[in-house]
């Protein structure tokens, strides 16, 4: 009974694929003929997206390529297959096909069959497949931590390979380790110092690992990219942002305005640019007239707006034509002239009070010439005339700390500055830190805890600090939380 039903199945299967091969087949386009149509269309839409400038010379190139090569093998498949249907018939490919099947189904099974094994129900079938794909998920390709990994040692062994410096640095960024992807660009630059884009790239890893804020070490890594190259235009929207957390909102606009200019209707950043410049404009009260007029004139000047740009973001220090001079001098003689710059600015600053730029250049200045004292002392300035400004309080909280002797008690000032942080950036690292600190010494116990605990959350789980940080609530000898 078991081989006449089997039997039955096989005739009937055999019915339903001989059907359509005996059929008389309309005439119409095969696989390969619809291929070269669209291929050809292709072709046609490429030329429309080239003349509207959709899409750049190269690329279109690149794709015209592509799309012709494929239309080639579209076309001897066309030719092979009219071949094909010529030199064979329905009726034959049947005849073939209708002894074929049986004859392998049963020497296939004669080799493979086990009709002796009991029968598995479907949970059981679904477990095995589950084992299956664990077992390929365990010999999978290796995760970001093992590449990561494996490229650290490689750069061990090659440490001057520049390809491998700027990929760990990027995969560094990726897995949110900034503070090591700044050291890692670092390296890479120093193989590369001519490479504006690596600069703009550690500038863009120094802001980040600051929540955003563009810190003087930023500044500075900005002030190289543009010095190597004025046109760089991650170095030039960073540059904005700076201006624009100082609050110069008309500078910043006008940086971002010159990029937008500068930059090709395709490229990446326009998108982000765009909705940065209007939302710019309009939590600061520039209606769209004005947007646009500043618009209209944006980009007149490149050549200078690139200069004022650098310009803009060069610390305070010597010309190029003072440093020429410099090179001439002793050691002695070189920091004297600095510090006679220096202490000129600072009389500049006793006449204009209310300078907020002037006292950042003058703090900046004194942590060039190691005096913390001087430049808490600036910033204190800077930060009076700009209470809610994120990257001034985030330079005069260092400041304050690199100025405060060695275990001594944590200054207080240190501590209102850090609170004042937290309440325009709650996620900034450096604040939960001295927050939590602060906290600690006045017996407030579970405060401390909650900034720690904010502050592992930002943290890598594998670095230093992580631990650091993990030490310090255990210490506190409080409960779990419930």
């Amino acid at each position: 009974m078991v081989w006449m039903i089997l039997t039955a199945m096989a005739a009937l299967a055999l019915v339903l694929i001989l059907r359509p091969l005996l059929r008389r087949e309309k005439e119409g386009p095969n696989r390969a003929e619809y291929d070269t149509r669209i291929y050809k269309d292709q072709l046609a839409e490429l030329e429309r997206d080239t003349a509207r400038g959709v899409i750049t010379k190269d690329a279109a190139s690149a794709a015209r390529t592509e799309i012709a090569r494929r239309l080639l093998a579209a076309d001897e498949e066309v030719k092979a297959t009219s071949a094909a249907s010529q030199q064979s018939s329905g009726k034959v490919v049947a005849a073939i096909v209708g002894c074929a099947i049986p004859v392998l189904a049963l020497g296939t099974y004669a080799m493979l069959g086990s009709p002796q094994l009991p029968g598995q129900t479907g949970a059981e079938l679904q477990a095995k497949a589950k084992a299956l794909q664990d077992s390929k998920s365990a010999n999978a390709a290796p995760d970001l931590n093992t590449i990561v990994a494996q490229l650290a040692a490689r750069l061990e062994r090659r440490p001057d390979d520049l390809e491998g410096w700027r990929l760990y640095a990027r995969s560094l960024v990726g897995m949110r380790r900034f503070a090591d992807a700044v050291a890692a660009y670092q390296r890479a630059t120093t193989l590369a110092p001519k490479n504006a884009d690596l600069w703009s790239q550690m500038a863009e890893a120094q802001i980040t690992a600051a929540g955003g804020s563009v810190t003087p070490a930023a500044r500075q890594t900005l002030e190289k990219a543009l010095l190597v190259d004025p046109a760089e235009p991650r170095a030039r929207y960073y540059v904005g942002l700076a201006a624009r957390q100082a609050g110069a909102i008309k500078q910043a606009l006008k940086i971002w305005l010159d990029l937008e200019a500068d930059s090709a209707p395709s490229a990446p950043w326009c998108k982000i640019l765009g909705e940065r410049i209007a939302k710019t404009a309009k939590d600061n009260g520039i209606s769209a007239d004005q947007l646009a007029s500043m618009r209209k004139s944006a980009g007149t000047n490149t050549a200078s707006s690139n200069n004022q740009v650098a310009e803009n973001t060069r610390p305070p220090g010597p010309t190029a034509e003072d440093v020429k001079a410099a090179q001439q001098m002793s050691a002695k003689d070189r920091l004297t002239m600095i510090r006679g710059m220096v202490g000129r600015l600072a009389e500049k600053m006793e006449d204009d009070p209310k300078n907020a730029e002037g006292w950042l250049r003058l703090g900046r200045s004194y942590e060039v010439l190691n005096d913390p004292a001087k430049s808490r002392d600036a910033y204190a300035k800077a930060a009076a005339l700009k209470p809610k400004d994120l990257s001034v309080l985030t330079a005069y909280a260092g400041a304050i700390a690199k100025a405060a002797e060695q275990n001594a008690p944590m200054p207080k000032v240190l501590a209102d500055v850090s609170e004042r942080i937290l309440a325009l950036q709650p996620t900034h690292g450096g604040a939960l830190w001295f927050s939590g600190i602060a906290k600690m010494k006045v017996g407030d116990k579970l405060g401390a805890r909650e900034r720690w605990t904010r502050l592992l959350a930002i943290l890598d789980p594998k670095g230093a600090q992580h631990a650091q940080v993990l030490e310090r609530i255990k210490a506190l000898g409080l409960p779990p939380k419930p």
